[in-house]
């Protein structure tokens, strides 16, 4: 049975997870009927915003920086001031005024 949110979404979609994850998400009840694949961080280029690393799960800024952070789908996932962000693994767009770069945290 599918979760509300997921009703309308064909079978035959590709859902990419971090490689890691990917025999759990195959088998998990609701995510194992779609079409699981790794993540391939090959279109995520390492170009870091000056001053930002990722450490163990973490966005690290050298300062309080003014930034926004979006999952690979668009979702902000925060939104303003920030000088460490624990994210869950995956694809991110990381923007901090004009600037812009994709980070993987593993």
């Amino acid at each position: 049975m599918q979760e509300d949110g997921l009703a309308d979404v064909p079978y035959s979609t590709i859902v990419y997870v971090p490689a890691d994850y990917l025999d759990i998400y195959k088998q998990h009840v609701t995510w194992g009927i779609y079409d699981v694949r790794p993540i391939d961080g090959s279109g995520v280029e390492n170009v870091m915003l000056q001053g930002m690393r990722v450490e163990a799960g973490m966005l690290v800024f050298g300062e309080p920086t003014e930034v926004s952070v979006y999952t690979a789908a668009g979702v902000c996932v925060h939104s303003g001031m920030a000088e460490r962000l624990q994210l869950p693994s995956g694809v991110y767009t990381v923007r901090c005024g004009n600037a812009a770069c994709k980070i993987l945290i593993p």
